[in-house]
Formats: C-alpha cells, structure tokens, sequence
C-alpha cells in the first residue's frame, strides 16, 4: 500500500481494518514453514501426526470459531414462509402463461 495513502488519505475505519488483517500478509510464510516442520516429524515418526500437532495458528482458531456456527440450518419457521412464497411465485407464474 502506497505510504501516500496511508498517511495522508486513510480513514480510521481503514486503519483499523487494515491493522486487524495484517497477520495474513505473512500468514503464508508460516503456514509453508509448518508444513516443510510436519513432513521432517511425519518421516521421522511411525505415529500419524496432523499439522494442527506441529503447531495451531491463531487465525485457526478464529476460523473454527467461525465454523462452529451451523448457518446452512434453516428453521421451521423459515421454511415455512420460503415455501409460502414459493406458493405464490407458482400462483403467478400460472396465471401469467
């Protein structure tokens, strides 16, 4: 990012944003780093070993908290008003053709 901008034109809002984010800039480096660890203890081990094992980071953690959440679940409610105006989208589509 330009320094320009950052000095000059950034909002707080973007700064905030952009510091919260930074990690995943260097987030590669060490996820690579991890996985060149786990293939050296992986064929130097007879037990499986899982990268986790080696070490967890902690944006691994933020997204298995984000996981957690089922939000593909819909409720009865929900899926009785989506069916409701389903009904209703076939009515009009009938009386159009």
């Amino acid at each position: 990012m330009a320094p320009d901008y950052v000095l000059d034109r950034m909002q707080l809002y973007e700064m905030i944003t952009l510091l919260h984010y930074a990690w995943r800039r260097e987030s590669g480096d060490w996820e690579r780093a991890r996985f060149m660890a786990y293939v050296m203890a992986q064929s130097h081990s007879s037990k499986k070993i899982s990268l986790k094992e080696i070490m967890q980071f902690p944006w691994e953690a933020e997204m298995e908290d984000e996981d957690d959440g089922d939000t593909t679940a819909m409720s009865e409610a929900d899926r009785m008003r989506l069916s409701a105006m389903a009904k209703q989208y076939e009515k009009i589509l009938s009386n159009g053709s």
